[in-house]
């Protein structure tokens, strides 16, 4: 059975992780963290910041989510008969119902995620020059 997990930034920057719920706050979303017989453990999170899980483990065993930065190493071959590495963004696929890569944002760049052995180097919420460096 596939783990549903999310997570989501505070306002305060720090990562939250549970189930979201959208409350009276129009420019917040909740995360419910933890349920127990006397309370639930909630914290408001910026609805921009609010990824899924993947399922999915990078090669050194971190946890890949909806709106990581990844390394695919060696994964763009040159001219010159050596490889580059992508930098990718993880992203949810409507059209498909999967997650997948992006290079530069552009649709017509989608790789499957799992195609490639991909590092967890940042998020687009704390690192998003790292997209720019592409």
């Amino acid at each position: 059975m596939r783990e549903i997990l999310f997570r989501g930034m505070t306002e305060q920057g720090e990562w939250v992780y549970g189930v979201p719920l959208k409350t009276h706050y129009s420019h917040l979303v909740t995360i419910i963290s933890e349920i127990t017989d006397d309370s639930i453990d909630s914290f408001l999170v910026k609805p921009e910041t609010v990824g899924q899980y993947t399922g999915l483990k990078d090669r050194d065993g971190v946890e890949i989510w909806e709106g990581d930065i990844v390394v695919a190493h060696e994964a763009c071959a040159r001219g010159d008969g050596g490889y580059d590495d992508l930098i990718l963004q993880v992203v949810w696929r409507d059209d498909v119902a999967a997650f997948a890569v992006i290079e530069n944002g552009l649709p017509e760049d989608w790789l499957y995620l799992d195609e490639y052995e991909h590092k967890v180097v940042g998020n687009i919420h704390q690192n998003p020059e790292l997209l720019e460096e592409s």
